[in-house]
């Protein structure tokens, strides 16, 4: 509603049930005795960090800036799976990649499953890329995706199994990934911009990034 006061009233019962969630759970005892499990899994992603090439390419790209890029490996989230989220405080805007393995975990033989180069670069620039290119899909009018909803009929199938079940929200993955593509290019890694782009449409049922890449060379 906007309303300043219910806001805070959300914010206080959001904050009284987390805290009752973390003494019924006893989240300080399971993160106590998991302490070398977490510094396992920071000194893996640590080995792998993406290219310094990235953050200069996506601010390059997009003409944006945040105040801090940080990545966050999730022992609790599920394998492969990722979001992106952002703050703002008295500095800026601070924006987090949020990840869980890329494998399996195997604690036996201490593999936390996120020495990946690879998959974290590839998750950085989607999860970071959501804080970039989200705002221009939210600067539309409302009438933009009442006028245009009939496009989302096509990919609906294929967008809800990945759980994106509106129109804005498959607008804001196509951004997103016509992004990759563009910053995978930026980078010089033409031969994995192409085999990423071709997947993206035919895999994944992305069929109006061509349209998206097409308006982002003439952007570019």
């Amino acid at each position: 509603t906007g309303d300043p006061e219910e806001g805070r009233q959300l914010a206080s019962t959001f904050l009284e049930a987390l805290n009752m969630l973390y003494r019924e759970v006893e989240f300080d005892q399971f993160l106590g005795k998991r302490q070398a499990l977490y510094r396992k899994s920071e000194a893996e992603v640590s080995e792998v960090l993406p290219s310094e090439a990235l953050i200069p390419a996506m601010e390059g790209f997009y003409g944006k800036k945040f105040a801090s890029y940080t990545l966050v490996p999730s022992m609790l989230q599920g394998v492969s799976s990722a979001f992106g989220v952002s703050y703002t405080d008295t500095d800026g805007t601070h924006i987090l990649n949020v990840f869980g393995s890329f494998r399996p975990k195997d604690l036996e033989a201490g593999d936390m499953g996120f020495a990946d180069s690879h998959m974290i670069e590839v998750y950085t620039i989607h999860e970071f890329g959501h804080s970039f290119a989200n705002p221009f899909i939210d600067r539309l009018p409302e009438s933009f995706f009442t006028n245009t909803g009939i496009l989302f009929e096509p990919i609906s199938p294929k967008m809800q199994s990945k759980g994106y079940g509106s129109w804005r929200t498959a607008l804001y993955e196509h951004l997103v990934h016509a992004g990759e593509v563009m910053i995978t290019r930026r980078m010089g890694n033409l031969a994995d911009a192409e085999r990423m782009e071709s997947n993206f449409i035919e895999k994944d049922g992305y069929l109006y990034l061509p349209v998206f890449i097409g308006e982002l060379e003439v952007y570019e």
